[in-house]
C-alpha cells in the first residue's frame, strides 16, 4: 500500500486554515460576527464483543488449545481475543461563519485513532473533512448543503483463504485481508416547517483498495439515501426520524489470469432506518436517543463454485441506545450501547461455520465518552 498508516493529525491542523479562507460565504454581505473557531478534544473507550465478526464457533476456536495445535486451524486467527476494549482519542477543529443575512458557512477537520488493548492488528485511524453552506438567505426554511470526505489509510478486516496459493499448494492458505478506504459524501437537508419539520437527501460513494493478494475485492460500496425528521413542540424536546439507504458494492471479482475461482463480494443493500429522540435542558441541551436498522444484502454472483457468494442473502440489525449529557460550559459525556446480528442464508454447498467470510454472527459495543470543547 502506497499510503503510510502514520499520517500524522497535524497534517489536517496545517491546511485547515487555508481552506476555510477558500470556503468564505458565498453571499457578499457583511458578517454578523467574526469568524468563529471551535477546537475538541475527545477521549472514547469502548468494549467490543467481536472485533472481527466472528461466528460463535469461530469465538471458541480463537482459545481454543485444539485449534491452535493445528496450523491449518490456528491460521484462522491473528487476534489474540474475540473482543477487546479500545481506546479512541480524537481532535477536531472547526470554523465557522455567519453573516448578517442569515448565510452560514462551516468547515470542520477531525482526525481519530483506535487502539485495541490486546489486539494491536486491528488498530487504525480515520480522518475527515466536512464542508457546510447555506444555499440561501431563508431565515427559517433553510437549505444546506454538506460536503464530506473520510479517509483510513489501513483497516484490518480478518483472516482469509487465498484460492489461487491454495490450489497451487493444495492446502489452505491464508493471509490478512486488509483494505484503503476513501469515503465520499453530499447531502442537501431542507427544512419544510421550520422547528418541527426536515428532510435530507445523500449521495456516496467508498472506494476501498485491498492489499495484494485480494485484489479481487477491490471495489466501491455507492448508492443513496433519504431521512425525513419530525420534532415535537417549540423546543424540539422530541423528534422521530425514519431513513433509507439503496446501495450496492461493485466488487473486481475473479480476475481472468488466476486458475482459482475467486469471490466475487458484489452485493444490493437496501436499509430501513427508525429513531427517536428525547431532549432536556436550555442552552446545552442533554439527550437519549434509540435508533434501529434492518440491512439486506443480495450477493450478485454468478459463479456456481463461488459457494459463500452464489444465492446468498444476509440480513443485519442493529439497534442502538445513545445517552448525551452536557457538564458545564465546555465538558460533555456519552454513554453508548449497540447490538448488532447478521444473518446469512447461503446457498448449497456452503455452511456459516465452514469458511473463512463474515457470515452469522452477533456483537455487542458499549462506549463511554468525555470531550472537552473550546
Amino acid at each position: 500500500m502506497s499510503e503510510s498508516r502514520t499520517t500524522p493529525i497535524s497534517r489536517f491542523l496545517r491546511v485547515l486554515p487555508a481552506l476555510a479562507a477558500l470556503s468564505a460565504p458565498l453571499f457578499g454581505a457583511e458578517p454578523a460576527r467574526p469568524d468563529h473557531w471551535i477546537f475538541q478534544i475527545e477521549l472514547s473507550s469502548r468494549y467490543d464483543s467481536n472485533i472481527t465478526e466472528l461466528s460463535n464457533k469461530d469465538r471458541d476456536r480463537v482459545d481454543d488449545a485444539a485449534c491452535q495445535s493445528s496450523p491449518t486451524c490456528a491460521s484462522r486467527f491473528r487476534i489474540e481475543s474475540p473482543d477487546d476494549v479500545i481506546f479512541s482519542p480524537s481532535a477536531r477543529i472547526e470554523w465557522s461563519n455567519h453573516t448578517a443575512s442569515h448565510v452560514e458557512t462551516s468547515v470542520r477537520a477531525d482526525a481519530r485513532t483506535s487502539l485495541y488493548a490486546r489486539n494491536s492488528i486491528k488498530n487504525y485511524e480515520t480522518y475527515a473533512l466536512r464542508l457546510a453552506q447555506d444555499l440561501t438567505a431563508a431565515k427559517e426554511y433553510e437549505t444546506t448543503l454538506s460536503l464530506r470526505g473520510e479517509w483510513t489509510p489501513d483497516f484490518y478486516l480478518r483472516e482469509l483463504t487465498v484460492p489461487e496459493a491454495s490450489l497451487m499448494a493444495g492446502t489452505t492458505i491464508r493471509d490478512s485481508a486488509r483494505y484503503s478506504s476513501n469515503d465520499y459524501r453530499a447531502a442537501l437537508r431542507q427544512v419544510l416547517a421550520p422547528k418541527h419539520l426536515e428532510a435530507e437527501v445523500s449521495y456516496g460513494r467508498d472506494t476501498r483498495d485491498y492489499d495484494s493478494p485480494f485484489d479481487e475485492r477491490d471495489g466501491d460500496l455507492s448508492g443513496w439515501g433519504a431521512e425525513l425528521t419530525l420534532s415535537l413542540g417549540d423546543h424540539r424536546v422530541a423528534s422521530l426520524r425514519a431513513g433509507y439507504r439503496n446501495e450496492s458494492y461493485d466488487a473486481d471479482g475473479d480476475q481472468p489470469g488466476t486458475a482459482a475461482v475467486e469471490p466475487d463480494i458484489s452485493s444490493d443493500r437496501e436499509t430501513v432506518g427508525l429513531g427517536c429522540l428525547v431532549r432536556w435542558g436550555h442552552e446545552r441541551r442533554g439527550s437519549l436517543s434509540l435508533s434501529v436498522e434492518r440491512e439486506t444484502r443480495d450477493f450478485r454472483s454468478r459463479d456456481t463454485a463461488d459457494v459463500f457468494h452464489f444465492g446468498r442473502e444476509d440480513t443485519r440489525t442493529q439497534e442502538r441506545l445513545e445517552f448525551r449529557q452536557p457538564m458545564g460550559q465546555r465538558f460533555y459525556l456519552e454513554i453508548g450501547l449497540e447490538h448488532e446480528q447478521n444473518d446469512s442464508h447461503l446457498g448449497p454447498g456452503a455452511g456459516p461455520t465452514t469458511g473463512d467470510e463474515v457470515t452469522d454472527y452477533t456483537r455487542n459495543i458499549a462506549s463511554i465518552s468525555t470531550g472537552w470543547r473550546f
